[in-house]
């Protein structure tokens, strides 16, 4: 997992949206932003998910990670619902 570094972290901008962005064109994953999120502003694990996932920085991959997770979703109620 990707860590942040000291220059990258001073250098990190104030606003949300706009260090999300930064630290996706950083090359930082969307599990890596939400660790920084928590750490660096405090937010909550809910609030950091959030923020990450609605940003127009993630619309490139939005579709696949919302797919992918309503499939996790679809496979899981069906071995839930399954007989026996």
């Amino acid at each position: 997992m990707k860590q942040i570094t000291p220059p990258e972290l001073s250098a990190l901008p104030t606003g949300i949206a706009d260090a999300i962005g930064f630290l996706r064109r950083s090359g930082f994953s969307k599990v890596e932003i939400m660790r920084v999120l928590v750490e660096s502003r405090g937010l909550s694990i809910p609030e950091a998910k959030l923020q990450v996932h609605a940003r127009e920085h993630w619309d490139d991959v939005r579709d696949r990670d919302d797919r992918f997770h309503d499939d996790l979703i679809a496979v899981a109620t069906a071995v839930d619902e399954a007989p026996g």
